[in-house]
């Protein structure tokens, strides 16, 4: 049993030794493949370099070339750019005094001049040169839309406030007739309040436009609500007016000339002329009744 037991454990280590020496193997090889496959890369990189390398020279002209006539054109049409939103500027004082700060756009366009300037070098710089005017003309595209907005909200602000006196203007027709309540002129004396409020306003275009609509809506209120208290005295009058005719009706209705019951004229009535009735008029025999015969009779 023991030498079975030693020859089981010899057989053991010796498929141990097989084994690691067949994964050595194994990672020689790959390690081997590895280093083939990055030498391949690195070589494949280094012709891919040296063809860029050999190209540039001829890239680099073409690209000075088209710079020499695209950056005097561009420079040309910043300053046009400038100048135009300048003009916004200067004509628009009103709602740039809600800028918490007017772009410098003189300041921009002289950064577009500068480079013009440098253009007509004998030899123009014209990679610096076309950096410092994508410069500038990143910084009047900000301009323009600076400018816009704030022209923009500022305008909307003055159509706000003029629509919000409108409103109040009609409301204030709606609310002088006599038959309008208390609350309808409560509610124009709060659109007048909002409404000035929204003129005194100065830090915030925003906060204008947003109190104007707040008046408007509220002096639209008044003017319904008032309205709505014309219609509703109307109505009552309406009713009073009917009431009134219906008691004039009933009250000039019986006890007149006419038919029905107790008047002097035709129909089965005491005291009439005519038909049987005791103590009438008339022909016919009967006692105490006119007619042929009776006593007291004519």
């Amino acid at each position: 049993m023991r030498a079975t037991v030693d020859e089981a454990s010899a057989a053991r280590k010796a498929l141990d030794g097989a084994l690691r020496t067949i994964e050595q193997h194994t990672s020689m090889a790959d390690q081997q493949f590895a280093r083939a496959r990055e030498e391949l890369t690195a070589a494949q990189q280094s012709a891919d370099a040296v063809a860029a390398g050999a190209a540039h020279p001829a890239l680099r002209v073409e690209q000075l070339r088209a710079l020499a006539v695209d950056v005097p054109q561009r420079v040309e049409r910043a300053v046009v750019e400038a100048d135009a939103i300048q003009g916004q500027v200067s004509t628009h004082p009103a709602a740039m005094t809600f800028l918490a700060e007017v772009p410098d756009v003189s300041g921009l366009r002289s950064e577009a001049v500068g480079v013009g300037d440098a253009a007509g070098l004998a030899k123009p710089p014209w990679l610096r040169l076309d950096s410092q005017l994508a410069e500038a003309e990143a910084g009047l595209t900000r301009a323009r839309a600076v400018v816009d907005r704030a022209i923009a909200d500022h305008d909307a602000s003055q159509r706000a406030l003029d629509a919000a006196a409108s409103a109040i203007a009609a409301a204030r027709d709606q609310v002088v007739h006599g038959d309008v309540s208390g609350a309808a002129r409560e509610l124009l004396d709060d659109a007048r309040q909002q409404l000035a409020l929204a003129e005194s306003e100065t830090g915030s275009l925003a906060a204008i436009t947003a109190g104007a609509e707040s008046a408007k809506d509220t002096a639209n209120a008044a003017a319904a609500r008032a309205r709505q208290d014309r219609r509703d005295a109307e109505q009552r009058r309406e009713a009073a007016r009917r009431a009134e005719a219906a008691r004039r009706r009933s009250s000039s209705g019986g006890g007149g000339f006419g038919g029905g019951g107790g008047g002097f004229g035709g129909g089965g009535g005491s005291r009439s002329s005519g038909g049987g009735g005791s103590r009438s008029f008339g022909g016919g025999g009967g006692s105490r009744g006119g007619g042929g015969g009776g006593s007291r009779g004519f």
